[in-house]
């Protein structure tokens, strides 16, 4: 469950959660860049509500044993200071690969620290050349490995949806066992609305993604309401579970609710 990326006062005491169900709360988002877009090579900084505080997170964490937090990286835009329109998060392959990772690891180390969390979720969704695109499996793989060898992490995420799913691809042919649940976005093909299309598309996308950690989404309808909503998203659920496995969902976001 995406929460924190709307600016509101949207809290975890917000969202119901059962006790027979693991929830994750995943913030949103923290991002390699300064308030003025400029990328600062590896060195995120959080931009989820203010809200959302560490004292916080370990409030609804001792209040539910079955909650885990995670940060999600990067997301689809970000605010900057003096401009009107969203700059764009992009994935651009660093100059010194090594430096990069040495501070991902570092500052997403001291979030996760700050924050007492539990995880990555991976949401680059704009890459700055992809003609050209070496080092994103290599990056974020090298970095979700340091982050579990050092048990700073226990648990780590993508979030993929078709422009990016070849990238996603090779990130987890390399590094797949580094990573336990794929939020594919099924919600941005917007021209599916209905169950019938939603089954073909999971099972489509099954295909290249493995149906052990494939999540199916859902994008709140106060959000933007893109894709199935309604009674026809769990009729498609219901539909995909006669014959795979269905781990969990991931729903975009907790604010739109």
């Amino acid at each position: 469950d995406y929460i924190g990326a709307m600016g509101n006062s949207t809290a975890f005491d917000d969202v119901p959660v059962s006790p027979d169900v693991d929830h994750f709360f995943i913030l949103s988002f923290a991002i390699d860049a300064n308030r003025s877009g400029i990328v600062q090579n590896g060195s995120f900084i959080s931009y989820w509500s203010d809200g959302l505080t560490p004292e916080s997170v370990s409030a609804i964490k001792s209040k539910h044993q079955n909650v885990k937090v995670l940060l999600s990286l990067a997301g689809y835009s970000l605010q900057v200071d003096g401009q009107s329109d969203p700059w764009i998060v992009r994935w651009y392959d660093p100059s010194d690969a090594d430096l990069w990772i040495d501070n991902a690891v570092k500052s997403i180390s001291a979030l996760v620290q700050k924050y007492h969390l539990d995880g990555v979720d991976i949401d680059y969704e704009s890459m700055d050349d992809p003609s050209n695109l070496r080092l994103f499996p290599f990056c974020i793989g090298e970095l979700i490995k340091a982050l579990k060898r050092n048990k700073v992490i226990s648990v780590a995420t993508i979030a993929p949806y078709g422009a990016s799913a070849p990238y996603y691809r090779s990130l987890l042919r390399y590094y797949g066992d580094q990573f336990d649940y794929i939020n594919f976005q099924f919600y941005s093909y917007s021209n599916v609305t209905n169950a019938y299309d939603y089954v073909q598309l999971y099972h489509w996308i099954a295909q290249g993604f493995d149906e052990n950690k494939l999540m199916v989404s859902l994008e709140i309808d106060g959000t933007s309401g893109r894709g199935v909503q309604g009674a026809e998203f769990f009729k498609a659920v219901e539909e995909i579970k006669k014959t795979r496995k269905v781990p969990g969902m991931f729903l975009w976001s907790a604010e739109g609710s």
